[in-house]
């Protein structure tokens, strides 16, 4: 099996989740997931009085590792791409080539399970996208989530809701959902997340802007109507200088246009 044909390079997070898949079948198949994993290990260094037997045993096991760990590391680095190879450039086996991969490109059960909820409610359908693809998109994010959930043993239907919540809120709320992050996820219930949420809302200072501008827009309109009111009640009160007629000033006299509409000649003059 050509590993480099099977196996596209791993970029970055927008392919690691395929990569670290078809790398772990590859290295299951060659029976050397062990050194990775942790469960193969370099066999521990002798004692002063270790018997010529006993360093025979070292040495063959060591030499075992060796070779695996060797295969391995040309497995993996032959798949990085050069910025990825970069960030494993100080590991020097390939556990911690492995491991360095995971802390740069996994995240804890908690975080991941929330990316996966925001990636789960935010998912629409893409352009050219067929509707086969798109459900087998989301029943992927879909699969990985329930994973998540499991290893968290927690109450899916809850989880669900808090991050529901967590994906709709507003900008003002931005640097809240580090926080949240950070909270143990027993502590990430539905109600501890309602009394935070009222309590930066309170404190949001947009909030009361908004609020007092409303109110003086209010206000203010409310002055213009009251205005306007006035005008009409004076227009109703007082009578035209033209036709001695009340609700309209001389200005809008019907009369004064009449004359106006006349030749000059017969135009009334007053």
């Amino acid at each position: 099996m050509d590993l480099k044909t099977a196996v596209s390079k791993l970029e970055g997070g927008e392919n690691w989740v395929k990569w670290k898949k078809q790398v772990t079948l590859f290295l299951r198949h060659y029976n050397v997931m062990g050194v990775v994993n942790g469960l193969k290990t370099a066999p521990p260094a002798l004692t002063s009085d270790a018997s010529e037997a006993q360093r025979t045993e070292y040495e063959r096991k060591l030499a075992e590792y060796e070779k695996d760990d060797s295969f391995v590391q040309l497995i993996i680095l032959g798949i990085l791409s050069d910025t990825q190879v970069e960030i494993v450039g100080a590991c020097d086996t390939a556990k911690k080539i492995w491991d360095k991969l995971l802390s740069v490109h996994e995240q804890t059960s908690g975080q991941r399970a929330d990316r996966l909820m925001e990636q789960f409610f935010k998912a629409e359908i893409m352009h050219n996208e067929d509707i086969t693809s798109y459900i087998g998109r989301l029943e992927l994010i879909f699969r990985q989530l329930n994973e998540e959930m499991r290893k968290l043993n927690h109450n899916e239907l809850s989880e669900l809701l808090t991050s529901r919540i967590m994906s709709t809120l507003p900008p003002d709320y931005f640097e809240f959902k580090s926080v949240w992050e950070s909270i143990s996820t027993e502590g990430r219930t539905v109600n501890n997340l309602i009394e935070r949420l009222r309590l930066i809302e309170l404190r949001l200072p947009n909030k009361r802007n908004n609020t007092e501008a409303l109110l003086a827009k209010s206000r203010f309109k409310k002055k213009i109507e009251a205005k306007s009111e006035s005008n009409q009640d004076k227009k109703k009160s007082k009578k035209c200088y033209i036709c001695n007629k009340t609700g309209h000033f001389k200005n809008n006299c019907p009369e004064k246009k009449s004359d106006f509409s006349k030749s000059p000649n017969t135009r009334i003059h007053r």
